[in-house]
């Protein structure tokens, strides 16, 4: 269940991005719905905002995916690291792990192409 806003205005995926959401049970029932704003900075693009409604189930790598599925400027999967809080979230992590809370805001920061 994905339902998203872009707030301001697909991209492709790696297999280890595939791989990561497929083994941390991405989408998996039992989460929470969970509203998350994420800021994309980098890739020659300035600073935009998106928000996202995700399962808090659903692994740091299946919300890349997500994010990258759900617009149209070119995001890719495989080229962003995603911050909370001072810290790197792994692709492998869910966002309950990650402790997402709503309307929290994750750093996207783009890798150059």
């Amino acid at each position: 269940m994905v339902a998203h806003t872009p707030v301001a205005a697909g991209g492709a995926s790696g297999a280890a991005v595939t791989a990561a959401v497929a083994s941390a049970g991405a989408g998996a029932a039992g989460g929470a719905p969970l509203q998350v704003r994420l800021r994309v900075a980098g890739g020659g693009q300035g600073e935009k905002d998106y928000t996202l409604t995700v399962s808090s189930a659903d692994s740091v790598a299946a919300l890349k995916l997500q994010l990258a599925g759900s617009n149209a400027d070119g995001l890719v999967a495989t080229k962003m690291r995603m911050f909370c809080a001072g810290r790197e979230l792994s692709d492998d992590l869910t966002l309950d792990a990650a402790r997402l809370v709503p309307d929290i805001v994750v750093q996207v920061y783009l890798r150059p192409k």
